[in-house]
């Protein structure tokens, strides 16, 4: 765990024992995390919320939990990438990590990428959409809305109107270059966000598309599925037209390209 904290919490937490209790600042608990993230996953509020409930808490430890390295055999090989993996060695193991590992940040950068480019576009589209109207109709509209004001009602329509903006000029895309998107399109948008989420899971294709098939039989995630298809075909359009420097970096600087990033400094 060291590596993720920050020296400071690691300081205050080891060597304690169970039922211990301890007090900490919460921007020091772990490396890389924005203040949207801590919100998020370590507060469990709105990162939109303009007010937090300070930095300062008290801990205890609730359970002492110690890793050590496991034995490298065929049982473990079985054990942590199914029956039907071909693993059967340190070198197999260290070159299926490295291209689970390769295939991961390559779909990091896309998405980076794709980021990127939308900001680019609704920059330079600079649309003048009516703000004051938005807010009214927004306010009237949903409950969510109505307690919004200053810094955080100000946040949340910079936000709103940039994925207004992109929804309108992806739209019109899709519309001037005929680009459709079919069923099979989505189930294998499904198919490979699961893959890229359990990274070494072996099924069979079949297995695969029945899975993909039951997720989108909710409504809502078949919206959610096919708005992200029709980005993900907008944006490769773009790419097509466009010429793409590649750069390469360290995995640091790459955290840090994606920390400015979710900082999102307006």
């Amino acid at each position: 765990l060291g590596e993720h904290m920050h020296e400071s919490f690691f300081e205050k937490v080891a060597g304690l024992k169970k039922s211990d209790s301890f007090v900490f600042n919460m921007d020091e608990v772990e490396k890389n995390l924005t203040q949207d993230d801590i919100k998020k996953y370590l507060l469990k509020i709105n990162p939109d919320a303009a007010e937090t409930p300070g930095n300062t808490f008290e801990g205890k430890i609730l359970k002492v939990m110690r890793k050590q390295a496991a034995t490298l055999s065929e049982e473990f090989y079985k054990k942590a990438f199914g029956p039907q993996s071909e693993v059967n060695s340190e070198e197999e193991l260290r070159a299926n990590i490295r291209t689970n590992l390769q295939s991961y940040f390559d779909v990091e950068c896309i998405k980076l990428l794709d980021i990127e480019l939308v900001k680019h576009m609704v920059k330079r589209a600079a649309l003048n959409l009516p703000e004051a109207f938005l807010i009214k109709w927004l306010q009237q509209s949903y409950e969510e809305w109505r307690s919004k004001e200053g810094h955080e009602l100000e946040h949340s329509m910079l936000h709103f109107k940039e994925g207004m903006a992109w929804n309108l000029i992806r739209d019109q895309i899709i519309v001037d270059h005929h680009i459709e998107v079919q069923v099979t399109d989505i189930i294998d948008l499904v198919i490979s966000e699961m893959k890229n989420q359990y990274p070494g899971v072996q099924l069979p294709d079949e297995s695969w598309q029945e899975l993909a098939k039951r997720t989108l039989g909710n409504k809502e995630k078949a919206t959610q599925y096919y708005v992200e298809e029709q980005n993900r075909k907008a944006l490769e359009w773009i790419k097509q037209q466009i010429q793409i420097q590649e750069e390469s970096i360290s995995l640091d600087q790459f955290r840090d390209k994606v920390k400015a990033l979710n900082e999102h400094h307006h």
